[in-house]
């Protein structure tokens, strides 16, 4: 199933694609949508309109699988470090509310520009994205010169910035692949804005 998954991301394949998916697929944690309604209303059109939801999957994909339990059987989950997040020991955030550093010696900025002075250096940690206090919590993220920064919670109140090529944030590309009936089917594949 792996492979014939990333064979159809790769060669961006939506026949092969649509053909892995079960028949009911969450596109987000609203409840499930049927697949015949997802294949018209979104998922056909999205695919083959534009790069940008395969390069989302293929960004779940290239990190791998990991292999997880629940109450009905074994499941995999792309990106393998969503499993990270969740079992994270005393981690009482939500997923999108974190951002993983993907590589070693991740330089965290003071600014959001390379050429910033670096605060600190992390490998495969999680951070709490940095919020604007008030009734409603606003994300703090700056898009410069083609790049997304996150802003990240540091020790000391102080915040950082991290590059999008060192950052996981999952909330908007996480595949799970579960058995169905002996067969092995795409039952999530989060792309916003789902139904």
């Amino acid at each position: 199933m792996k492979i014939k998954l990333t064979e159809a991301v790769l060669n961006q394949d939506s026949e092969l694609l649509f053909s892995m998916f079960a028949d009911s697929v969450w596109l987000s944690n609203d409840p499930p949508c049927i697949e015949s309604e997802c294949v018209k209303r979104y998922l056909r059109e999205s695919f083959e309109s534009s790069d940008y939801y395969w390069d989302e999957i293929y960004g779940a994909l290239k990190f791998g699988f990991s292999i997880n339990k629940n109450e009905v059987g074994y499941y995999f989950e792309a990106p393998s470090y969503i499993t990270h997040l969740k079992n994270d020991p005393g981690n009482d955030e939500t997923l999108s509310d974190q951002i993983l550093i993907l590589g070693f010696n991740v330089n965290i900025r003071e600014k959001p520009d390379i050429g910033s002075r670096i605060l600190r250096k992390a490998s495969y940690e999680v951070f709490k994205k940095h919020s604007l206090t008030g009734s409603t919590p606003l994300k703090v993220d700056t898009y410069i010169d083609g790049k997304w920064w996150y802003e990240i919670e540091l020790d000391n109140d102080q915040v950082g910035y991290v590059i999008e090529d060192f950052a996981g944030e999952v909330w908007d590309r996480c595949i799970t692949v579960e058995r169905i009936k002996g067969e092995w089917k795409i039952t999530r594949i989060y792309q916003p804005p789902g139904c």
